[in-house]
């Protein structure tokens, strides 16, 4: 896997605090971008959750099992950092200009990177409130967002995401183009009814937020195949 580092903002001063973000080699190159987007709180690009790559290994709670799977799937890879918005300078925190939340970082990631890129197809794995930095992006780029995403995929996420979509147009998309995954002990991709009924919610399986991801990492592909099926034919 080959992945390069991207600072940020852009062309930044040497003096300015910066955030990063880290890309596939063909990123830029290939047809279809799988954005992957963890929860605040949950460490770096790359990261689900950092207790569980502590406790269990990098498998377990990274983000590489989806990476390796994307790559082989045709897609470069964008791994972008909601939690990089503060940084430490000269004992002092700061915020890095237009990364001071999930939703700005996405913005800033979207225009200034994924636009730039030959992607026709771009797909999103968002866990917890990266899903509602997804929803932000719906309603401040809708054009963009409908032409070219086809599918997200939320863990622990769906339910919220849903009720701050805002527009009735924002819901038929989002209705269209999204699965979510959540925490219930039943078996994986069993059906839950959303809180309106409107979004599909299935079960991840597991009864821990922390595995959720690698639990449902083949429903989520599988979701992704099926996506990209009925959007290459729009």
């Amino acid at each position: 896997m080959n992945f390069r580092k991207i600072l940020l903002p852009l062309n930044a001063k040497p003096s300015q605090p910066t955030s990063y973000i880290y890309v596939s080699d063909n990123a830029s190159t290939s047809k279809k971008l799988l954005l992957l987007i963890p929860a605040s709180g949950q460490g770096g690009p790359g990261v689900w959750a950092p207790s569980v790559v502590v406790d269990k290994g990098l498998d377990a709670g990274s983000q590489i099992p989806y990476i390796k799977r994307a790559l082989s799937d045709g897609y470069g890879v964008v791994c972008l950092h909601p939690n990089g918005g503060n940084v430490m300078t000269d004992g002092k925190r700061t915020s890095v200009k237009y990364h001071e939340d999930s939703k700005q970082h996405l913005r800033y990631v979207w225009d200034h990177v994924i636009m730039k890129t030959k992607a026709s197809r771009i797909a999103v794995g968002a866990n917890g409130d990266g899903g509602g930095a997804v929803v932000d992006l719906m309603s401040t780029r809708p054009k963009q967002v409908r032409r070219k995403l086809f599918a997200v995929a939320l863990s622990d996420a769906a339910d919220n995401c849903f009720t701050s979509a805002g527009n009735a147009a924002n819901k038929r998309f989002l209705n269209i183009v999204c699965q979510g995954w959540v925490c219930c002990a039943e078996p994986i991709n069993t059906q839950i009814t959303c809180t309106d009924g409107s979004l599909k919610i299935c079960s991840a399986g597991t009864s821990r937020p922390e595995e959720i991801a690698l639990a449902i990492i083949e429903s989520v592909f599988q979701f992704f195949v099926e996506r990209y099926n009925k959007a290459s034919k729009r």
